[in-house]
């Protein structure tokens, strides 16, 4: 049996209407041949009766924080979001006349650690799935949930139904995940910054992991991660416009053209600059200073604090952090001998490229583009397929604009940039 896994966000499934759109999509695939096992989000978002968020507010504190209930009770609560939703569904397509069971994830087959709110899956015995597919249903899996293997019910943290849907996949060895999105695919920029945006037919694995690291929601990279190493095939298509359902996005390890460079423009706002220096007064010796910087990175970590652009440079340590997470930082340093200068209102563009591997002079066109656009760059860091840029707030439109029509413009204008690298 040829097995294609589904994934539907919470949008998808938050209406009547959209229900319907999505149980098309599905019964397409059945009367095609496919074993179909869709993996459902909760419905809607924040305020909407069921959306995980709206869960998450029946037991905040006064202090408005989780506090009063342990992560075991609140994974448990939380799970019910999509379990809700999958039943809907289920129900939508019964009244279409097509067989479907709903499956909670541990039902399944996903089994995780238990690390209550954020877990990872370490296996996945998908039985109760294989035994309804054989049977014609169409299977619906809740998303973004496991089971401990001491039976305990976990969910996978943001983003969590996407990893469902990669796990799905491996384990059946789907011919394709399909993730279904209220956009068109993935596009070189994000639409609502960048007018100028297009959708890619296909990008590999590795660029689409790193627009999603480098804040590009499209599919957490997890999932991405998940998906390459299983080598699943995998297609973003847009949710609401049926005459695109052939359309959309591909991911394979092969990209979109031999020559391509850039893929996209992906960006991160409201990041916070940090400047830490541990020896202002002078009075402390290298083997101190390093003590004390150490002691820095272990109180950030014990504190779940997630740095980027980090910097080393002599005596003093640079990174970014988001805006959210600014009291977090000055609670995990208050016991740490230094100085703190924070610069706020910064932002993070990424150009993405499996393309720029081994071809020098890219970030010379970077650097210059936005150097024309009038926009400064604070900080950069870079990989094999990343160039990122840390730049001030109110020029992150201008510089997705510049570096999109540079990188991401017609044909004529990919052979000049190729001739610039290639002459530099």
């Amino acid at each position: 049996m040829k097995i294609i896994v589904q994934k539907f966000g919470g949008t998808s499934v938050a209406t009547p209407e959209s229900r319907e759109c999505v149980a098309g999509h599905i019964i397409r695939r059945k009367e095609a041949g496919y074993g179909v096992v869709a993996v459902i989000s909760a419905m809607g978002r924040h305020g909407d009766p069921y959306a995980t968020d709206t869960l998450l507010d029946l037991v905040k504190s006064p202090k408005g924080d989780g506090a009063l209930v342990s992560p075991h009770n609140l994974d448990l609560l939380l799970a019910c979001g999509e379990i809700i939703s999958s039943v809907v569904m289920a129900h939508t397509l019964e009244t279409k006349g097509h067989s479907a069971i709903a499956l909670s994830g541990a039902q399944a087959g996903i089994i995780t650690d238990e690390a209550f709110g954020s877990a990872k899956v370490i296996g996945c015995n998908p039985v109760m799935v294989w035994k309804y597919l054989k049977q014609g249903f169409i299977v619906l899996v809740a998303g973004f949930q496991g089971i401990s293997r001491g039976y305990a019910i976990t969910t996978l943290g943001r983003g969590g139904s996407d990893t469902t849907a990669s796990v799905m996949g491996a384990a059946l060895r789907a011919e394709e995940v399909e993730f279904y999105k209220d956009v068109d695919g993935v596009f070189s920029a994000d639409p609502n910054v960048c007018e100028d945006a297009i959708v890619q037919s296909r990008v590999t694995y590795e660029e689409l992991a790193e627009m999603a690291y480098g804040g590009a929601k499209v599919i957490h990279p997890q999932a991405v991660e998940i998906a390459k190493e299983f080598t699943v095939p995998v297609r973003v298509r847009p949710t609401f416009d049926p005459r695109k359902d052939e359309e959309g996005t591909l991911v394979t390890f092969e990209q979109g053209g031999a020559e391509r460079i850039i893929t996209g423009i992906a960006h991160v706002a409201d990041l916070v600059h940090v400047r830490l220096s541990f020896n202002d007064g002078g009075e402390a010796g290298p083997r101190e200073v390093e003590s004390r910087r150490m002691r820095a990175f272990h109180s950030l970590g014990a504190a779940g604090i997630s740095l980027d652009f980090i910097n080393i440079a002599g005596e003093d340590l640079f990174f970014t952090i988001r805006k959210d997470q600014v009291e977090a930082c000055a609670r995990s340093l208050a016991e740490i001998h230094c100085t703190r200068r924070l610069r706020g209102d910064c932002a993070k563009v990424v150009v993405v490229g499996a393309g720029m591997h081994g071809r020098p002079g890219v970030m010379s066109v970077v650097v210059e583009c936005l150097f024309e656009a009038g926009v400064p760059i604070l900080h950069s860091t870079d990989s094999h397929t990343t160039l990122s840029c840390l730049i001030p707030s109110e020029a992150l439109r201008t510089a997705v604009g510049a570096l999109h029509k540079r990188f991401c413009a017609d044909e004529a204008e990919q052979d000049s940039i190729r001739g610039e690298t290639n002459s530099t």
